[in-house]
């Protein structure tokens, strides 16, 4: 893995399935949500979901099947044009002069429901001169995404990555980066567009400070 030499890892949340309720009247997430229900039986229900937490625990030892992290630090940063939750179009590329930091998140993801109330808050300190967004795992569903942002009071921009040209599970964004399966991971890059540094897992407020200032100051 790539990266700055303060990247840390702390308390990572592998793939799992969403936490928060789906809106009943849904039948459908962004891929596959609210089917199991029809096709299976509450017995076949609970046999699948004992295999698939003793298959997390089996992933979550071995831990280095999950795709690496390959950011390249330095870089120009890839350039994306997505429309939020607000339906506000969000494109990276028209940031330049700020800071911008790349929040990658997901509704199950508990150190992601921590760090929420933080980035909100930073993102309400300095609009001026920084702007968070927060990247939506693509297999996330729609309506516990939403939930999420609600319940957290989240302001600043969330997208989802679920445009053409993912890879597999991870969205256009993600493969544009070279992010790992790994929630939170946040990417900070500078006011001329580069990336300055990333981190993985949860950040305590004194990473983000630190981070926001190198990137404020990035000379790469």
């Amino acid at each position: 893995m790539t990266g700055s030499d303060d990247t840390q890892e702390t308390e990572l949340t592998a793939p799992a399935g969403p936490t928060l309720a789906q809106d009943p009247s849904e039948n459908q997430g962004r891929i596959g949500y609210g089917r199991l229900s029809g096709k299976y039986t509450p017995l076949a229900l609970a046999i699948i979901l004992i295999i698939a937490m003793i298959a997390i625990g089996i992933y979550n030892q071995r831990g280095g099947d999950a795709p690496k992290a390959d950011i390249k630090v330095g870089s120009m940063a890839p350039d994306f044009s997505q429309t939020s939750f607000s339906g506000e179009t969000i494109t990276l590329s028209e940031q330049q002069g700020k800071v911008v930091v790349l929040n990658f998140w997901w509704s199950g993801c508990a150190p992601c429901e921590k760090e929420s109330p933080m980035l909100q808050a930073k993102a309400a300190s300095d609009p001026d001169g920084l702007v968070v967004i927060g990247i939506d795992r693509k297999i996330d569903g729609d309506y516990p995404a939403r939930q999420f942002a609600e319940k957290y009071g989240i302001t600043y921009p969330l997208i989802a990555d679920d445009g053409p040209g993912g890879a597999d599970i991870r969205g256009p964004i993600e493969t544009a980066y070279g992010s790992g399966q790994y929630y939170p991971m946040t990417i900070f890059i500078s006011p001329d567009g580069k990336i300055a540094s990333y981190h993985i897992g949860e950040l305590s407020e004194d990473d983000l400070n630190k981070q926001i200032e190198k990137a404020r100051n990035y000379q790469g």
